[in-house]
């Protein structure tokens, strides 16, 4: 199989065998694929109409030991990030979080809300994710706008993120600026 049309990829331990799986973004859908003998195996695939993807991670959100895969997705003005988990042989849909990217950097998931005017104005917040409810709970602000949260590192003393005006900027864990690119 040729692998064309990718936007994305992220690999982990979806179906909790123990092995690698690798998830991609391609072309309006979202692939699992086993990885573990040979040539890469398609196990599912959600086909998705409209949207355009935006982002992909796999995190293990509620720590029992079955990530979840989360895909960003945008369309027009609006955006939602949905949530899937492989369970019994199969993936299925847990939901979607609606109006906010979100995105995983470390131990930590991440939320963004989008607006049409300044896509990436708001806050970049912590949140923890509850898959049995699909319901989110905001832990803290992080960074104030305008910063980009699909293009955020948060490390354990350092941020690097895209401002709105797509320059690499990197501030201490209080947000007091340490460089910031130019044009």
């Amino acid at each position: 199989r040729e692998f064309n049309g990718i936007h994305g990829l992220w690999t982990g331990d979806v179906d909790a065998d123990g092995l690698a799986d690798l998830v991609t973004l391609e072309l309006r859908a979202v692939v699992l694929y086993s990885i573990s003998s040979g040539a890469p195996r398609e196990l599912w695939r959600e086909t998705i109409k409209g949207f355009q993807y935006v982002s992909l991670d796999i995190f293990d959100a509620d720590a029992d030991g079955k990530p979840e895969i989360f895909v960003g997705q945008k369309l027009g003005n609006s955006a939602r990030t949905d949530v899937y988990r492989h369970s019994v042989g199969r993936v299925s849909k847990l939901g979607e979080i609606k109006g906010v990217f979100v995105r995983q950097n470390g131990n930590a998931l991440f939320a963004q809300k989008y607006g049409f005017a300044k896509p990436f104005a708001g806050p970049i917040m912590e949140i923890k994710y509850d898959p049995q409810n699909n319901s989110v709970t905001k832990i803290r602000d992080v960074l104030a706008g305008p910063a980009n949260v699909l293009g955020t590192g948060i490390g354990q003393n350092r941020m690097a993120y895209l401002d709105f005006n797509d320059r690499l900027t990197i501030t201490d864990r209080t947000g007091l600026s340490i460089w910031r690119g130019t044009t």
